[in-house]
């Protein structure tokens, strides 16, 4: 068996699609890849060219220090080769997508208008994400909710399941974009016989944040949180390739009314028409003065406390629900079953077989405060029945969805290895509740002894193509 043989033979014994899925969207990727030996070297190219980029994470996220200390950087692993999904998936995430943030940020303005929702008051009195002061903020255009990414993956089936919903930071949204860059110039062979969508991530970032404004060329200021930060990078890009300014909390001026100012570095001030954040422990001082900004209603806040309420994961069950209420229609991405633990009806019986659910923080995020039930042994098992039992409210019990491995290269062994992957699509939600989609998204994949694909949990990324209708 040649060499190329033997890649095909791995290829599709490592890919869990069906086989006229496999033949007609990655029989080309495999004829692209015969010359093992250059790819190698390509990639090993392309991985220095990500570090001169500093592509990295910072464990523990970086939100109280301005600098990080060296122990905390991690480079993330990156696997060149891409999730590539046809024009038709992509067209049916692309409506889920839209139809859950449309129903997200109708669900918001409800809640701040202090009209009932379809969502029991246990649930929303016991989020770590609720903000009843929101009531009194005058949101630009009534969009509470501007940037979102849904976490997908596939089962054994090749039916896409949505597993969460994140509003507000949803980390990666330009990596895909800067992974692309590096493979067009390092591995442009990879394209060939492909035709795909551009992932213009930061342009379309851009746009939606000038959406929010009333003028035709905004002021928009990304407030980042410095070097030890998990978004520095991402806000170091946004800055480079758009006209978005990146601004340190000490670079703000806010007048009694509200109005906020840029200090430049002559002295003189600069009206900012929308602000760019992620609330975490350094911004803590400014919340008073954002929350004054909000009640003049001239400068638009991108994200705010409060504002990311649908991502509480008590709140993800009755997504379809909400879906039908406010646009009366069906849901057209498939979830999980999942249970609120705050509820004693049920909460027994799903303790009792705990090995049968992944139990997961309503708060948590980077893949911790996660238990699957059935890969734990019995001393983990009984330490997660006590978490619940002291804290029920806090917790949520998801039925296991049995996804599919996908493959990644294994430069060692120059072979493709299964590994657990999903899919993480972005979306922005700007004036009129207009969301769109990017053509293309954030494929993370575990390591080889997890099914946990966080980055910050071990895993790594690769990017997703969107292949043209033909």
């Amino acid at each position: 068996m040649s060499h190329r043989e033997m890649i095909k033979d791995n290829l599709t014994k490592v890919l869990s699609y069906p086989n006229d899925i496999y033949n007609s969207t990655y029989k080309q990727l495999l004829d692209n890849l015969i010359d093992t030996k250059k790819i190698k070297h390509k990639f090993n190219l392309a991985n220095e060219e990500l570090k001169r980029n500093s592509f990295q994470f910072l464990i523990g996220y970086g939100s109280n220090n301005y600098f990080p200390n060296a122990r905390d950087e991690n480079y993330i692993p990156v696997d060149w080769l891409p999730k590539i999904l046809t024009y038709d998936q992509y067209t049916y995430i692309q409506k889920g997508v839209k139809q859950r943030a449309k129903a997200f940020n109708l669900f918001l303005h409800d809640l701040y208008l202090g009209n009932s929702t379809l969502i029991p008051d246990e649930i929303i009195k016991t989020s770590n994400f609720l903000s009843i002061k929101n009531q009194s903020l005058l949101f630009k255009h009534r969009i509470y909710a501007h940037i979102y990414g849904i976490d997908m993956v596939t089962d054994q089936k090749n039916k896409i399941y949505v597993l969460e919903d994140n509003l507000g930071f949803p980390a990666g949204m330009v990596y895909p974009q800067m992974l692309r860059q590096i493979t067009k110039q390092y591995v442009p062979e990879l394209f060939a016989g492909y035709n795909i969508y551009n992932n213009s991530y930061t342009d379309e970032m851009y746009r939606m944040l000038s959406s929010l404004s009333d003028i035709e060329k905004p002021v928009v200021v990304y407030l980042q949180r410095g070097p030890g930060a998990v978004d520095f990078f991402e806000a170091r890009l946004f800055s480079q390739q758009t006209n978005i300014i990146l601004a340190d909390a000490e670079d703000l001026y806010f007048e009694e009314d509200g109005r906020v100012f840029l200090r430049l570095s002559n002295g003189r001030l600069k009206k900012i028409d929308v602000i760019y954040l992620r609330l975490t422990e350094r911004f803590r001082d400014l919340y008073e003065s954002l929350t004054k900004t909000l009640m003049g209603g001239e400068t638009a806040v991108v994200t705010f406390k409060g504002n990311m309420l649908p991502a509480d994961k008590a709140v993800f069950s009755y997504v379809p629900q909400l879906i039908q209420y406010y646009l009366g229609e069906e849901a057209i991405l498939k979830q999980p079953n999942t249970l609120w633990l705050g509820d004693n009806s049920y909460r027994e019986l799903i303790l009792s077989n705990i090995d049968k659910f992944v139990i997961k923080s309503r708060s948590g995020v980077g893949g911790k405060q996660v238990l699957i039930g059935n890969e734990a042994n019995i001393e983990t098992l009984d330490i997660w029945k006590s978490k619940v039992r002291n804290a029920p409210e806090s917790y949520i019990a998801q039925e296991i969805v049995y996804f599919s491995k996908f493959a990644k290269w294994d430069d060692q062994k120059e072979i493709l290895m299964p590994v657990f992957s999903d899919l993480r699509m972005f979306g922005t939600i700007g004036k009129g509740n207009k969301v769109s989609v990017m053509q293309g998204g954030l494929c993370r994949f575990s390591s080889s002894t997890s099914r946990i694909v966080n980055t910050s949990s071990g895993g790594g990324v690769k990017d997703i193509w969107v292949q043209k209708d033909s």
